[in-house]
């Protein structure tokens, strides 16, 4: 639907960059706060200054989008810069209950309840992200990853196609998303050390044309030996 696609960008973008900055996954000066108000939130959200991240968020959004019928999980990753596989947390959108089959045509109502699903779910992270204790600057990076149901990635050729740029966009779609790690062992640490994964349910959308369900897992020490940034 029309609205889908104009107001789920806004959601992604919105909820990718409060975790960016909450987590100090980029210096805070680097976010402006005077140029974004999200689905008329009491406050503004942060958005990086950055071009570069700019675009990447944009070409990020429309890749979601075109995988939105087979997206199960998109997940967003918080991890140490010198070891990638130490996962400390995990946000997670969950798409499996979408209804892919519902044609029901847009009208302003429907717009309107989109809009305010938007809002609660992106104020109930907001809520969760100002509750964590706050992680070490520079120490910490991200990942994004998606699992999706019934789709082949990483197979399609350049042989023989044009050097269009759609081409070349469709190919770098198709390869950028190859699975290189088993999402279910998220956190390979726990259970090596003293350590447990606590999960938090967040608020997400659910609406006939649209259903995700939100949540953020943490990984909490429980010794005086882990990481005093993260506990």
């Amino acid at each position: 639907m029309k609205f889908i696609e104009k107001w789920l960008p806004v959601y992604l973008k919105a909820w990718i960059q409060l975790i960016w900055y909450h987590r100090d996954i980029y210096p805070r000066e680097t976010f402006s706060w005077t140029d974004y108000h999200a689905f008329n939130l009491p406050s503004h959200i942060p958005v990086n200054v950055n071009p570069e991240l700019q675009k990447y968020l944009d070409e990020l959004c429309d890749d979601i989008l075109s995988k939105l019928k087979q997206l199960h999980y998109l997940n967003l990753y918080i991890c140490e810069c010198d070891d990638e596989d130490y996962v400390i947390e995990r946000y997670c959108l969950d798409f499996g209950d979408i209804n892919h089959l519902d044609k029901t045509e847009a009208n302003t109502d429907q717009e309107n309840l989109v809009f305010d699903e938007f809002r609660s779910s992106i104020y109930s992270l907001i809520a969760h992200l100002e509750k964590l204790p706050q992680l070490e600057p520079g120490k910490y990076t991200f990942d994004i990853v998606i699992e999706t149901v019934e789709m082949s990635l990483g197979h399609m050729s350049n042989e023989n196609l044009p050097r269009s740029k759609e081409n070349v966009t469709n190919l770098e779609r198709d390869w950028n998303w190859v699975k290189y790690k088993d999402p279910s062992n998220d956190f390979p640490s726990a259970g090596q050390s003293q350590e447990r994964v606590k999960m938090y349910s967040l608020v997400g959308c659910d609406l006939n044309s649209l259903v995700f369900h939100q949540f953020a897992e943490r990984l909490v020490p429980q010794d005086n030996n882990i990481s005093t940034s993260i506990e």
